[in-house]
């Protein structure tokens, strides 16, 4: 199969990125379901399952200039699959699955992203105060006779 990266598919690409680099997306526009374009293969989906397919060496030279930052050209590759892949590999795109943190499946669900979302604040509160006000962990009292003193342990 013939797939050709286009200067659209370079302008709009994002470097060192497998899903979203400029091969990444000419597989796409040509109907390859894939989960991503890693320097030397790419991982296609296989009915319910996924193999890799060797990219040839000419474009792995390209993504590595890509992907450093070098001067890249449009250019058109040739990408074989194994007989029993042909058919499979070219089906319709997958769509991305929408994320459902926002409708819970059950109250457990709602409960847990709950939780979670509490243990987070909680958490990020802890990071915002200042190592020397924290209860227990900052200061110490020592007793010297009748005064006390406070005193910054590291």
């Amino acid at each position: 199969m013939k797939i050709s990266v286009t200067r659209a598919d370079i302008e709009g690409a994002r470097r060192r990125d497998p899903n979203d680099c400029a091969v990444a997306r000419a597989l796409r526009r040509a109907g390859i379901v894939h989960f991503g374009v890693m320097g030397m293969l790419v991982a296609v989906e296989m009915g319910r399952q996924q193999t890799s397919l060797f990219l040839p060496g000419q474009v792995q030279e390209w993504i590595l200039d890509f992907d450093w930052g070098l001067p890249v050209q449009p250019f058109e590759f040739e990408l074989t699959f194994p007989p029993a892949l042909e058919k499979q590999v070219r089906s319709r795109p997958r769509q991305a699955r929408q994320p459902t943190l926002d409708k819970p499946r059950s109250p457990h669900h709602a409960t847990a992203a709950a939780n979670i979302a509490s243990h987070l604040s909680q958490r990020v509160k802890q990071m915002l105060k200042p190592p020397g006000l924290r209860p227990g962990r900052g200061l110490a009292r020592r007793r010297h006779g009748r005064r006390a003193a406070c005193v910054l342990q590291a």
